[in-house]
């Protein structure tokens, strides 16, 4: 049974397998970004990139109106517009197939208080936009306006997490348990997909999209991202064929 099938369509080039991994080379421009960038991590990537001149994990995205929106990998896909590329590797990733979890940033300035900021927001009625705690305090709901747009609700996550800012914060996958933390639990994705559209693009690390059957260490030749090569795209995703699925944990050190 031939296990693959390849599409060669206007802006895509789509390889399918049985295990419901889909793999494709996106016009970068079809590719809309969810999350702001660290400037940094773009210069040492980039001079990663350019001395392997291949990129190693596809980008995962969901499909949305013609457009994937970027769940995760903004840093390669803004190294791959820096070097001029025309075409994105992307990891298709089914609509019902994942989850969307959220970080807790674990805030490292101990004067951090968000409650004169939420007390600014004198709506009668207020919707859940997360949770947060302060040392030696109970937990507190993260309150918004209840009939807030995605607009609204966008500038007031920029107003929060700018008040502790980008370098005074760790991500944590488990509640912390000494220092003050906040976790945006409550954003929805209808929300992040709607800024993104427009341009809005939230601060990093407040979310996170789980899904099974992530595909990584593809190594993609940054030649077939200029020009396509359907042969050499062949080979690439050949690769999942010889692939190993883990059916338990395992740690990979890279």
């Amino acid at each position: 049974m031939d296990l693959y099938n390849i599409f060669n369509q206007t802006y895509r080039k789509i390889c399918k397998s049985d295990f419901g991994i889909e793999l494709a080379l996106i016009d970068i421009d079809k590719l809309i970004p969810h999350e702001k960038i660290e400037p940094m991590r773009i210069k040492k990537l980039s001079a990663s990139i350019e001395k392997s001149k291949h990129i190693k994990h596809p980008i995962p995205c969901i499909e949305v109106d013609n457009y994937y929106l970027v769940l995760d990998g903004h840093h390669r896909l803004e190294t791959l517009k820096a070097l001029g590329l025309k075409y994105a590797p992307i990891q298709i990733v089914n609509k019902n197939n994942f989850v969307l979890d959220y970080w807790y940033h674990d805030i490292k300035k101990s004067t951090w208080n968000p409650r004169n900021i939420l007390n600014s927001n004198d709506k009668e009625e207020h919707g859940y936009m997360g949770t947060y705690k302060i040392k030696n305090q109970k937990i507190m709901d993260l309150e918004a306006c209840k009939n807030c747009n995605a607009l609204d609700m966008y500038k007031y996550i920029l107003e929060i997490y700018n008040s502790y800012g980008t370098d005074n914060f760790s991500r944590k996958r488990t509640m912390p348990s000494k220092n003050n933390w906040i976790k945006y639990d409550g954003i929805s994705l209808d929300v992040i997909v709607e800024n993104a559209f427009k341009g809005n693009l939230m601060p990093p690390g407040i979310s996170k999209f789980n899904f099974p059957f992530r595909v990584l260490n593809l190594d993609v030749p940054l030649k077939i991202l200029e020009e396509f090569d359907e042969e050499e795209w062949r080979k690439v995703t050949n690769k999942v064929l010889t692939a190993q699925l883990y059916d338990f944990p395992v740690i990979s050190i890279s």
